[in-house]
């Protein structure tokens, strides 16, 4: 009787779970993939179609919508590039945590946000948390300023095409205040041997 009570109760609360549970907003700051971009505002320094504001498709490597130079491994180019892109943040956003997601960036990137410099990385997918930095109900500007070869050393000289940009999509991921970041679960071979007989 008690194991028949205690999976309705469990039931019962897994479904309760479930019906307050929130879930996490995607709120894209540009094209979702290169077939479907948006157009930001960008100025490259050197290269083709440099020295002037000019709009650009993202997400896309520059050098493919024609600005720039291509460079192969320790040739010299290095161009700097700066994304501007202006966003309204809705008010129902607000005592939520959220993050700006860039997944993927080539190569050095710098972000600011209301001309707040929020944070340094790139490559790969990285995130930072904008909550305080964001402006609600009103317009928020987000520059991003991008170095085409990495000052890792692993970058400078490789044998490889150097590319520049927001090659992946950026957006805003809006989460619960409370809400867990990072999940792992570690199972372990365990071998049992059992004497049969004995």
């Amino acid at each position: 009787m008690f194991r028949f009570t205690g999976s309705y109760c469990l039931l019962w609360l897994i479904t309760s779970l479930q019906l307050v549970a929130q879930s996490t907003q995607i709120h894209y700051l540009c094209g979702t993939d290169k077939e479907n971009p948006a157009q930001w505002d960008f100025l490259i320094d050197k290269g083709r179609k440099s020295g002037s504001w000019q709009k650009n498709n993202v997400p896309s490597c520059w050098e493919m919508e024609g600005f720039g130079e291509y460079s192969f491994g320790s040739l010299p180019f290095n161009e700097k590039a700066v994304y501007q892109y202006q966003f309204i943040a809705l008010p129902s956003w607000q005592g939520k945590h959220i993050n700006l997601v860039f997944e993927g960036m080539l190569t050095d990137t710098k972000v600011k946000l209301n001309r707040q410099t929020i944070g340094i990385s790139g490559y790969m997918r990285f995130s930072f948390n904008v909550s305080a930095a964001l402006k609600y109900s009103t317009s928020n500007e987000r520059e991003v300023v991008v170095n085409k070869r990495s000052t890792e050393p692993f970058n400078v000289s490789a044998p490889m095409w150097l590319f520049g940009g927001t090659y992946k999509p950026v957006y805003l991921e809006i989460l619960p205040e409370k809400h867990i970041t990072y999940l792992a679960v570690e199972t372990q071979a365990i071998t049992l041997f059992m004497k049969i007989g004995e």
